[in-house]
C-alpha cells in the first residue's frame, strides 16, 4: 500500500466497527495497519467509493453515501464518488436530470462543509434544454467546480442523449493538481 510517499505491505485491516478483514472490496471504508510511518501533512487523503447503486433513486443513493462517508474510519481530504451516482449509468436524461440548484448538489455542499471534506462525483444536470454528465467538484467552502464530460461513451449511445462539454477544469487539493 502506498499513501503519499509512505508505504508498506498491510499487516492487518479492519472494517468500521474494528472488525478484521482478509480483503477489501471496492467502496469498503478500511483501517490499514502496518504503515511504514504516519503520511506527511503534505498528503492527500483519499477514499474512492464504489458501491452498488439503486436504480434512478437518487434520495436512497445519496442516504447511502452519506452513511458510507460518515463511517469512514480516517478522515480524507478527497472523496471520489462514482459516475452518475445518484442514478447509476443510465440514458433517462429527462427522468433523472436535477439542476445545478438540485437536492444533490445541495447534498454535496451540505457534506463537504459537515465532514471537511472534497466531494467529487457526476450526476446528470439539465441546463438550458440540454443534458450533461456533469462532474461536480465540491469543496467545503462551497465553491464548487464542474465540467460536462467531453468524451461521450458512444457504446452506450451516451452521445445520443448528453451534450458533450468543451472545456477543461483544473483543480488544486493540498498543492495535487487533478
Amino acid at each position: 500500500v502506498v499513501v503519499g510517499s509512505t508505504y508498506e505491505k498491510i499487516k492487518a485491516m479492519s472494517d468500521f466497527r474494528g472488525e478484521r478483514l482478509m480483503e477489501a472490496g471496492p467502496s469498503m471504508p478500511v483501517e490499514v495497519l502496518g504503515l511504514s510511518d504516519v503520511p506527511g501533512a503534505g498528503d492527500l487523503r483519499r477514499a474512492l467509493l464504489q458501491t452498488a447503486l439503486a436504480w434512478h433513486e437518487p434520495a436512497a443513493n445519496r442516504a447511502h453515501f452519506s452513511e458510507l462517508l460518515r463511517g469512514l474510519p480516517e478522515p480524507a481530504d478527497l472523496v471520489v464518488l462514482p459516475e452518475m451516482f445518484t442514478t447509476g449509468f443510465t440514458m433517462d436524461v429527462r427522468g433523472q436530470a436535477e439542476t445545478m440548484a438540485g437536492p444533490t448538489v445541495a447534498w454535496m455542499a451540505g457534506l463537504a462543509r459537515e465532514l471537511n471534506v472534497t466531494l467529487c462525483g457526476s450526476l446528470i444536470v439539465e441546463e438550458a434544454g440540454r443534458f450533461h454528465n456533469r462532474c461536480v467538484w465540491m469543496p467545503p467552502d462551497g465553491r464548487l467546480v464542474h465540467y460536462d464530460k467531453r468524451h461521450l461513451f458512444r457504446m452506450a449511445g451516451e452521445h445520443e442523449h448528453f451534450t458533450a462539454g468543451d472545456r477543461r477544469e483544473i483543480v488544486t487539493l493540498k498543492g495535487w493538481r487533478s
